[in-house]
């Protein structure tokens, strides 16, 4: 038997090549690598991914599966790399490069947090805090109970501490902006604020280092970051798009 030469094969190969070949974050303004990896992602994706942020890449936040089309990024700031970082390690995966530096503790509890000790929060004071982020998302709210819960953010609260003084957030250690009305739980009512506070939260995203090669991981990366963009129909990004 003689072996045939896969000219498909070698355009796939030569395709990833050049997708590495490149800065993870100059790849989606190179239009020939990002039409690539748009040709090879969709099929990756169904296979890694689908089965918890859907089709339609909307997630689910029943759940905490994250919508990759909204622009808004809990790690990082949405580049590729930092899609990419998160594809190849996961979230509490078990992996040792896993993004695992903070989970929200579920205050409601004896013992909040696993990590170290902070002290629980009564039930009232969990309801103003949420009120208090009502109020800092321009959100209809009880004027007394945010300003009380102001002070039990930025004191014993201790939620200043992962989420800033200005409840901005911070992509390094994913903790979530808390102004912008956007929830990776729940649909941002009071009582999907209040369970957040009162059980905590830490989502999980598996590693798909092993089970995909760098170059099917970038491609996957770079499809996400296009679809979250808006990008244009050649494949190029063109610019930042958030809701």
């Amino acid at each position: 038997m003689v072996d045939r030469p896969d000219p498909a094969g070698g355009r796939r190969s030569g395709g990833y090549a050049e997708l590495l070949s490149v800065d993870a974050d100059v790849a989606p303004h190179r239009s020939a690598i990002a039409a690539f990896a748009l040709s090879q992602a969709p099929g990756l994706y169904r296979r890694a991914c689908q089965d918890c942020h859907r089709a339609d890449l909307k997630g689910d936040r029943r759940l905490g599966v994250a919508d990759l089309t909204d622009g808004d990024w809990l790690y990082g700031a949405g580049q590729v790399s930092d899609i990419e970082q998160t594809i190849t390690y996961g979230i509490r995966s078990g992996d040792p490069k896993s993004r695992n530096l903070a989970s929200m503790p579920a205050f409601a509890r004896p013992e909040p947090y696993g990590r170290y000790h902070i002290p629980p929060l009564r039930p009232d004071e969990i309801r103003k805090v949420t009120e208090y982020l009502r109020a800092i998302e321009g959100r209809s709210a009880d004027a007394a109970a945010a300003a009380k819960g102001d002070a039990i953010f930025h004191t014993n609260g201790g939620c200043f501490d992962c989420h800033g003084a200005d409840a901005l957030g911070d992509g390094a250690i994913g903790a979530a902006n808390l102004r912008d009305n956007i929830w990776l739980y729940g649909d941002g009512s009071r009582a999907a604020v209040f369970d957040s506070i009162a059980y905590g939260r830490a989502g999980a995203c598996p590693a798909q280092i092993g089970r995909l090669k760098a170059g099917e991981i970038r491609a996957i990366a770079l499809y996400v970051y296009l679809r979250a963009h808006r990008a244009p129909s050649h494949g190029a990004a063109d610019g930042k798009a958030r809701p």
